[in-house]
């Protein structure tokens, strides 16, 4: 999975750990209120909660609306909805690129260009293929080589001379 789903699995996870029962059996009842919980909490990107940003309200607890007073919020016509609605997206968009822009930057920021020339050698990135069965996998090399480049066909992509 990707590190954004695994962070937005965090959240309900955690409310699951602290309100489930010593037998572990009753977290299927749990996750309606898990939702709740999520969808309730202020996102960092946007500064609202995923309920507000879909429909222009916070959504009211018992706790809430029992402090609350029944005057306080008054409806509003369909025209005034829409166009609030329609204001709150801009705002959304424009913290979403502006949250897009600080991330792109924090990682070019960090990141060096490198290129190599046909005849060098460099070492190949193994973390990601099949290893043999039976072997510890934590304990192999993360590299292996050194192995001479043959070509550089594409930017990014090198020719190098494997063994069979």
């Amino acid at each position: 999975m990707d590190g954004q789903s695994e962070r937005m699995i965090q959240m309900p996870e955690q409310y699951l750990h602290v309100f489930i029962n010593k037998d572990y059996n009753d977290w299927d009842k749990l996750l309606d209120q898990a939702k709740f919980m999520y969808n309730s909490n202020k996102s960092i990107s946007t500064n609202l909660s995923p309920f507000k940003v879909l429909y222009g309200f916070q959504l009211m607890t018992p706790v809430s609306s029992a402090l609350s007073s029944s005057n306080s919020q008054s409806n509003k016509n369909v025209n005034a909805f829409l166009r609030n609605h329609s204001l709150r997206f801009e705002v959304i968009q424009g913290a979403l690129l502006d949250t897009q822009r600080r991330m792109a930057n924090q990682y070019d920021h960090s990141r060096k260009d490198i290129t190599f020339k046909v005849g060098d050698l460099v070492y190949l990135d193994v973390s990601d293929m099949k290893k043999p069965p039976g072997l510890a996998h934590k304990l192999l090399l993360c590299f292996c080589g050194p192995f001479k480049i043959l070509e550089h066909p594409l930017h990014l992509n090198y020719h190098l001379d494997l063994p069979p």
